[in-house]
């Protein structure tokens, strides 16, 4: 299990990594209740599999839409994010949010994502710190369920805040800037925060720093041709090293090559590279392999030894608006017209937007990546209590059958 949850949940060049650090605040998920999240490694292996199958969803929805070069994201972090949205859902929206990240609807609540967390955590051999958190506007109620889940399962802090007030909603900021080591040091304007018809803030800050088992000598670090996906080539600073304890696999095809460089004595965690085909468009070897596809490769990996390894340097910051992309996933009530967060709060808000910012940093020592993602609930529309028909007005004869109108019309002054 430990390498299954260690292959696209560690990390890879395209952003798909779990980013996270323990250190000052590992002790957010130390508020996961233990007892609750004491499910068996197969249990958990399936809601790494449902995240990364997630994962690569997110991923093709953000490339088919990116006007950037470089994607970065973090499966994990969105995840999080979105159980704690899962958690105050309830019907059919909270069949879609499940299916979306190919998890059970009682996932978040039963302790399934928060036995993930904390395995995910339970590391000596890098940095890693998860925290989830939820605002609330002074006197919004939460369910006793909510809070109960977010808090024991998930391991979230809940605390009021006027979301309106733009000295208020800063703390958010400070919030997502300690706990990723100052990677991310705000989120609220992502946000559209503050707002005055804000009612919550969801959100997930994953960090992660891991130091390679046998790290790159910067000495030999120098420019090099890098070659894009349209052929065109770019200069690169390109790490070398002729002794680093890498892993390979070739996929069937023969040509693409996943390598993973591990961090630590261990090599629990490590740093997964996809090198399609010479000429292979990186978006064309992912649709080809796929989730499974990669998982697959990432546990036939195995140690070459007097291996030569050429890795750029590189830095990739990445700000992502979910909202469409999720939409496009088929999780659509939760920001529409048949939403159901009665579970969260009887005043049933909506979720409005789903932002994450991440950011890799790959250099001669090591790694260091961190995302924040957050959700923003608003209010629901006031329920229409009556129609008055006091003004002009079109109006229709139609056939529910067939959808034929046998009369249309436009009244302008009743009494003519």
């Amino acid at each position: 299990m430990r390498t299954r949850t260690a292959g696209l949940l560690a990390g890879t060049a395209l952003g798909l990594a779990a980013c996270g650090q323990a250190g000052a605040a590992a002790g957010d998920i130390d508020r996961i209740d233990r007892d609750l999240a004491d499910h068996p490694d197969t249990v958990i292996s399936e809601t790494a599999a449902g995240f990364d199958a997630f994962g690569f969803a997110l991923l093709d929805e953000l490339m088919a839409g990116a006007g950037e070069p470089n994607v970065a994201l973090s499966p994990l972090s969105a995840g999080a994010a979105l159980s704690l949205i899962l958690a105050g859902a309830g019907g059919q929206t909270a069949g879609e949010i499940a299916d979306v990240l190919g998890v059970e609807e009682d996932a978040p609540a039963e302790g399934e994502v928060g036995a993930l967390l904390l395995e995910l955590a339970d590391t000596d051999d890098v940095h890693l710190a998860l925290a989830n958190a939820v605002w609330t506007t002074p006197g919004y109620p939460l369910t006793d369920r909510f809070r109960e889940t977010a808090t024991g399962a998930l391991g979230a802090s809940v605390d009021e805040l006027d979301l309106s007030d733009v000295d208020e909603v800063t703390e958010i900021d400070e919030w997502a800037n300690n706990r990723t080591g100052g990677l991310i040091d705000e989120i609220t304007e992502a946000l559209g925060l503050p707002r005055g018809n804000a009612v919550a803030v969801l959100a997930n800050a994953t960090h992660f720093a891991g130091t390679w088992s046998t790290e790159f000598d910067p000495d030999d670090t120098r420019d090099g041709t890098f070659t894009r996906d349209d052929g065109s080539t770019v200069t690169a600073e390109l790490m070398e090293s002729d002794d680093m304890p890498a892993a390979v696999a070739t996929a069937e095809d023969g040509d693409t090559l996943l390598a993973r460089l591990p961090y630590g004595e261990d090599g629990r965690f490590g740093f997964e590279v996809l090198l399609p085909a010479d000429g292979t468009p990186v978006g064309e070897a992912l649709d080809g392999l796929g989730d499974q596809g990669w998982s697959e490769l990432s546990e036939q990996a195995s140690e070459a030894d007097g291996l030569r390894v050429v890795l750029p340097r590189f830095t990739v910051s990445s700000e992502h608006d979910l909202t469409g992309p999720l939409h496009e996933l088929g999780m659509r009530r939760a920001f529409g017209n048949g939403h159901d967060f009665t579970p969260m709060s009887l005043e049933n808000p909506f979720l409005e937007t789903v932002v994450q910012k991440a950011v890799v940093e790959v250099d001669e020592s090591g790694t260091e990546a961190a995302a924040v993602t957050g959700g923003v609930m608003v209010e629901s529309a006031p329920m229409l209590t009556e129609v008055v028909v006091d003004r002009s007005f079109a109006f229709a004869v139609r056939d529910t059958a067939t959808g034929a109108a046998l009369f249309l019309g436009v009244v302008d002054d009743p009494g003519a």
